[in-house]
C-alpha cells in the first residue's frame, strides 16, 4: 500500500450511499447470502446503515439517506440518534419505516 512519507493511513471507514431503500435492502441480502459478516446494523437519524469489513480490513458503511423532512427540524438530534439492530439472520435484513422525525415543526409554524 502506498503511504505518503511512510505515515500510516488514518481512516475509520468509508461510506457508500445507495440510491434507494430498495437498493440498500437488496445489497444487504446479497452480502448476507455470500457470508459477509455484518459488524453493525444501525438506524441513525439521517441514515440507515450497515457496517462491514472489506478483505483488507477497512471498515465500509453501506447506507441510504432518509428523507430530509425527517431530520431537518433538528439536525443535531438526528445526527446523535442511534438505534442498534440485529446483525444476523432474517432480522438483519429487516428495515423499519417508522423512524422518528426530529424537531418540532408544529412549534416552528
Amino acid at each position: 500500500m502506498w503511504r505518503a512519507f511512510d505515515a500510516p493511513v488514518a481512516i475509520n471507514h468509508v461510506a457508500i450511499a445507495l440510491p434507494s431503500r430498495e437498493a440498500w435492502l437488496k445489497q444487504l441480502a446479497f452480502l448476507q447470502s455470500r457470508g459477509i459478516e455484518f459488524k453493525w446494523r444501525v438506524n441513525h437519524g439521517v441514515t440507515h446503515s450497515l457496517y462491514i469489513t472489506d478483505p483488507n480490513g477497512y471498515g465500509v458503511e453501506l447506507l441510504y439517506e432518509l428523507p430530509r423532512e425527517m431530520w431537518e427540524g433538528d439536525i443535531n438530534e438526528a445526527l446523535n440518534w442511534v438505534e442498534n439492530l440485529p446483525t444476523e439472520g432474517e432480522p438483519a435484513l429487516m428495515d423499519r419505516t417508522d423512524s422518528p422525525t426530529f424537531g418540532d415543526k408544529a412549534a416552528a409554524g
